[in-house]
């Protein structure tokens, strides 16, 4: 389903009580999984409800030059 949405892999994969990060390299899956843990630190210490992007918001920022240029550095 997520591959169908966005035409890529996730980045993130929750599994059972793993959690895996993944990218094309292992600098970008570091990435991945800093962004994680700084998502994961403001959620507990805000304990606020996040809002989240919509697909249609996350298809559109995948597919964005900019955001192409800045995955390519």
């Amino acid at each position: 389903h997520y591959v169908a949405d966005t035409q890529q892999p996730p980045k993130v994969i929750c599994c059972n009580d793993a959690v895996y990060f993944c990218g094309i390299s292992l600098k970008k899956a570091r990435e991945a999984e800093e962004l994680f843990r700084f998502h994961c630190m403001i959620r507990m210490q805000t304990g606020a409800n996040i809002q989240r992007l919509s697909m249609d918001e996350v298809r559109y920022l995948t597919h964005w030059d900019a955001e192409k240029y800045r995955q390519g550095v």
